[in-house]
């Protein structure tokens, strides 16, 4: 969030502090948050009974759903909320009272006094057809991907462990994201059934709008290209008209890394207005100088902090490009060296913005890059990504007993998760309230009938159903997950998990710990007294010059400067 911004709505929280409580009460009053950051929360009068039996009580009656809980939008929370979603599985209703609404009378109603209520969350960017668990690079760190791909430079390759690419694989791929509360992925490959992918158009599931081109090496370059300067790459991609680009570009720190994004800057604009522009996967190594053409070609940065920490010790300047008002989502990478679903991503990003970017973006920020955020740069904002009226039911619901509103899903595990549902059908959660929805043993299998006593045992898992065109079942999917990434981890942080301390030593003079110390706050290896950002992780990049740079001289380095 910009500062000037928070500064605004900090003086709006004071003066409305002294308003007196019986103008602020009401069935949609609105007042101001007390989560991480500042958001809008309106109070609903009615608030949805204790649940009786688990986190929330069914009662049956039409197709038509009524969801009683917190409902978090990208605009506001409602607190004690309304959502009423038709038997087609469109939402009619989300906000205080959806009473006037035909059909709510008799719809059968989801009572959850201590839940909230998301859009279905959308993986901007991983690989199903890579399911190697996390991988062990040690302390090595490289300038570029293909540093760590082919062994250029002199650097170590990592080998991800052999997988079957088979449909197989990939829905466990897809059964490993919506353990995680995610309904859509664009994700390099798909299987029938399960999440949609985004990227693959007889796999959306009934989506329609732009094709999705995931774009891996958009200049040619798999056999390990580096070039500093022009373009004389094996190839350059030549625009599609309809679809919505999203090229890998500028994996890395150096200026080979930003090169890419200089040869593709020119040739992937945004030609069609009734378009989003093109998706940067990863895009690391992006300037102060790129801003102007990023801007011009409406382009989105996907973020993935994990894999960036762990394979470069640094990550996309998104606070650099917030402030210029670039879109940004958020992808999980892979599971070798990135997060395993986007929980652990949220769990990353949420980290980092709180140690290394002085707190910058507020949950509910961090939660519009996993759902609206993330359908824009889809181009499928009209279909999904909100609770909103008209739009497609994929949503899903986080226990908020402990965390509330927008914190829910950023600290979820999990067990947290109450509930997935795709056009308001129900893909996995806990097992009463599937069963209690008519989903029972024939469609949604119970977890805890193949492993028993974790923190899973209880919910039941749609395999039966999605995955009935290849005569899948749990039961028979479980035992192929041997040597591939787990499916879920009951453990927090998960076993072999990739760290998301940033940390570097390559013997060119980058030096830094991540930690904060009494002379180095943000842990960037830069003292406080030199540091142009001493409350902002910046260290010195190779594709900087090794200097943390500032552009327009005001002291104030680019990545923490609202004007830079």
């Amino acid at each position: 969030m910009n500062p000037l911004y928070r500064t605004l709505i900090y003086l709006f929280l004071l003066v409305i502090s002294i308003v007196p409580p019986s103008v602020r009460a009401g069935n949609d009053a609105i007042f101001l948050n007390s989560f991480e950051g500042v958001g809008t929360i309106i109070a609903c009068s009615s608030a949805p009974l204790p649940a009786t039996t688990g986190r929330c009580d069914v009662s049956p009656g039409s197709p038509f759903l009524l969801i009683k809980a917190d409902l978090a939008t990208p605009q506001q929370l409602f607190q004690n909320g309304e959502l009423l979603i038709d038997g087609s599985g469109e939402i009619q209703c989300a906000g205080c009272n959806c009473s006037q609404i035909a059909g709510y009378d008799s719809a059968t109603t989801l009572s959850c006094p201590e839940v909230v209520v998301t859009p279905g969350l959308i993986n901007s960017h991983d690989h199903l057809t890579f399911q190697s668990p996390a991988v062990d690079h040690g302390d090595e760190r490289f300038d570029h991907r293909h540093d760590w791909r082919t062994s250029e430079r002199g650097h170590n390759n990592i080998t991800l462990s052999p997988t079957d690419r088979g449909t197989d694989i990939n829905t466990l791929g897809e059964i490993r994201q919506l353990l995680g509360g995610v309904t859509s992925l664009i994700g390099s490959g798909s299987a029938p059934g399960f999440v949609r992918n985004l990227d693959r158009t007889n796999d959306r599931d009934g989506l329609t709008g732009p094709d999705v081109d995931l774009d891996t090496f958009p200049l040619g370059d798999n056999r390990g290209t580096l070039i500093e300067a022009g373009c004389n790459y094996p190839s350059i991609p030549v625009p599609v008209p309809g679809q919505v680009y999203f090229p890998h570009v500028a994996l890395g720190i150096d200026q080979a890394a930003r090169n890419e994004w200089l040869c593709l800057a020119d040739v992937i604009g945004n030609s069609d207005p009734n378009l989003p522009g093109p998706s940067l996967i990863n895009a690391i190594s992006l300037t102060t100088q790129d801003l102007p053409a990023l801007t011009e070609n409406d382009a989105t940065v996907v973020w993935s902090p994990r894999s960036d920490l762990s394979l470069y010790g640094m990550t996309s300047p998104v606070a650099l490009l917030d402030r210029q008002g670039i879109n940004i989502t958020l992808g999980t990478n892979w599971a070798a060296t990135g997060s395993n679903n986007m929980l652990r991503e949220f769990s990353c990003a949420s980290e980092h913005n709180q140690t290394a970017l002085d707190r910058y973006f507020s949950d509910q920020d961090m939660l519009k890059m996993a759902t609206s955020s993330a359908a824009k740069a889809a181009g499928l904002a009209d279909q999904i990504g909100e609770l909103r009226t008209g739009l497609t039911a994929d949503i899903t619901l986080f226990d908020a007993s402990v965390h509330e509103g927008f914190s829910a899903p950023l600290n979820a595990r999990p067990q947290d998760i109450v509930l997935v549902l795709k056009s308001g059908v129900p893909l996995f959660g806990d097992g009463p309230v599937v069963e209690a929805l008519g989903f029972g043993d024939a469609s949604c299998e119970l977890m805890g009938s193949v492993v028993a006593g974790d923190c899973l045992s209880q919910h039941r898992l749609c395999v039966t159903r999605e995955g009935s065109a290849n005569g899948f079942t749990y039961a028979n999917l479980r035992p192929k997950t041997e040597g591939l990434a787990s499916l879920y981890s009951c453990d927090m942080p998960p076993a072999q998990e990739r760290s998301c301390l940033p940390q570097r030593n390559e013997g060119d003079g980058i030096v830094f710990s991540g930690l904060a110390s009494s002379d180095d706050n943000d842990g960037d290896g830069v003292e406080d007294s030199a540091d142009n950002c001493p409350a902002t992780f910046n260290p010195p990049r190779p594709v900087d010059g090794f200097v943390q740079t500032d552009s327009d001289n005001d002291g104030a380095g680019d990545f923490c400067d609202s004007t830079p």
